[in-house]
């Protein structure tokens, strides 16, 4: 008997729940997102080109593209005690470069410095580690102070010396000197503001930090005192919490919300300059710097292609979304007839198809 090896052309799907698990590469083109253990690269307005995958041995935690959109660094989760992976791979050459290990149970949050020459990688052992790419080893490290959890990071825009974390009730500062092998942690003053802070943006000059929270309010700093600076809005918070944030090319703020409102925020006095909705709560906002186009990523794993420049929503839903499975609008057909097929076999493991497809809501433009 003849053996046939099968190999696969893509995969279907997106996972949602990964916060800033979607990005859009350099060339404004394609688009790269997390598919459980898969890391996958698909085509702008290409549904039928096959999706592209790179494979973890374990779940996508959080992913992270560098500043050059060369690399990505995308880490893992894994069991009570066992330790957790990153891959950090070269989008150029489309090849992974290393593998590494050193975080228990879950990678959190990853950075690229803005010179590709480090990877700092924070995980659920309260562990800030710093990775040489050149080598890719570990080099030095640092334990978070105090107990509290960081839930994200970044280093500064221009200085590959300073890294940010902000997270559980607090904002950090790291202060590395490569020479020494040192890294020192300091506080940013909040003053009585408390807070659990869930992403963050450093803008170009590295004069001001802005971090969402889940209570549904900006925070702005002046990482140059690393001292708060505002916050807003002061009396109508968003509605679930802000968790994903970025910028359009004059510098203001988008954010994405957990009630699905998608805002531009003035990087001034963080005011609001326009808002809309749209189904499922955010998690993830990828800009092009290139093309203008942004892609909006839910907890409920539907991908929404939207505006230009000037924040204009201009196109709806990218994908249409299944319980379990994701699949583009030319096929959507298609995959409905295969996974009905396979649920009544009993081989699919869907469920029951009804009312698990929805077309997401239009967006209209501002």
């Amino acid at each position: 008997m003849t053996k046939l090896e099968l190999s696969p052309r893509g995969q279907i799907g997106f996972n949602g729940a990964v916060k800033n698990g979607l990005y859009l590469l350099a060339d404004g083109e394609r688009y790269i997102y997390a598919l459980g253990s898969s890391l996958c690269v698909a085509e702008l307005g290409n549904s039928t080109r096959p999706v592209s995958f790179y494979e973890h041995t374990q779940n996508i935690s959080v992913l992270t593209v560098s500043a050059s959109g060369r690399f990505c660094a995308s880490g893992t989760t894994t069991h009570g005690g066992f330790t957790s992976e990153i891959c950090v791979w070269d989008l150029i050459e489309e090849k992974l470069i290393y593998t590494l290990q050193q975080h228990k149970e879950s990678v959190i949050a990853l950075s690229f410095s803005h010179d590709d020459k480090w990877l700092a990688s924070y995980g659920a052992d309260n562990e800030v580690v710093l990775w040489e790419l050149e080598s890719g080893s570990a080099k030095m490290g640092s334990r978070i102070v105090g107990g509290k959890a960081i839930r994200a990071l970044s280093f500064t825009s221009t200085c590959s010396s300073t890294l940010v974390g902000v997270g559980e009730e607090r904002m950090w500062v790291f202060d590395i000197d490569y020479a020494a092998g040192i890294v020192k942690q300091s506080p940013v003053n909040l003053g009585s503001l408390v807070r659990v802070y869930t992403a963050l943006h450093i803008d170009a000059d590295d004069q001001w930090l802005y971090s969402t929270t889940e209570t549904g309010d900006m925070v702005k700093v002046n990482l140059r005192t690393r001292v708060f600076a505002a916050s807003a809005p002061q009396k109508r918070p968003f509605s679930g919490g802000l968790h994903t944030i970025t910028t359009n090319a004059s510098g203001n703020l988008i954010v994405g919300s957990a009630s699905g409102k998608i805002v531009l925020l003035s990087k001034n006095n963080l005011a609001i300059l326009k808002s809309e909705a749209i189904e499922g709560g955010i998690t993830s906002l990828a800009v092009s710097p290139n093309s203008g186009v942004m892609l909006v990523g839910t907890k409920e794993c539907s991908i929404f292609k939207v505006g230009d420049r000037a924040y204009e929503y201009s196109s709806n839903l990218i994908y249409y979304r299944f319980r379990t499975g994701f699949v583009p609008m030319s096929a959507a057909d298609v995959v409905c007839a295969v996974l009905l097929g396979l649920w009544a076999l009993g081989l699919g493991g869907y469920g029951p198809l009804k009312d698990t497809v929805k077309k997401g809501t239009p967006i209209q433009k501002l």
